[in-house]
């Protein structure tokens, strides 16, 4: 039902980025890796907030991780360092970059 009502908000709120946010993060968590990864560019491609981008290109470096796409991942967390060097995820990434390197 949830997933039905994110859905649904996406439909009416085109700029709604958290509701693609969230059905990306759940796609992600039961292992629908291209799902996620057209979910978490949808809220890119809708040009949130700095802080926001920078937990997409987190949470994308995160499934490249898991596809065993080791350059596609450094590059995502590397750009989520660079989106909003200060914040909770640019630190995340750069301790997951230094985890892969």
């Amino acid at each position: 039902e949830a997933r039905e009502s994110l859905e649904r908000a996406l439909d009416y709120g085109v700029g709604f980025w958290p509701a693609a946010l969230t059905l990306g993060i759940l796609a992600d968590r039961q292992g629908k890796r291209e799902e996620a990864m057209t979910r978490f560019y949808e809220v890119l491609d809708r040009n949130p907030s700095p802080p926001v981008k920078s937990e997409v290109h987190y949470r994308l470096g995160e499934v490249f991780v898991a596809l065993g796409e080791r350059q596609q991942a450094l590059a995502h967390l590397s750009r989520s360092v660079a989106e909003a060097p200060e914040s909770f995820w640019a630190r995340q990434s750069e301790d997951y970059i230094e985890q892969i390197r």
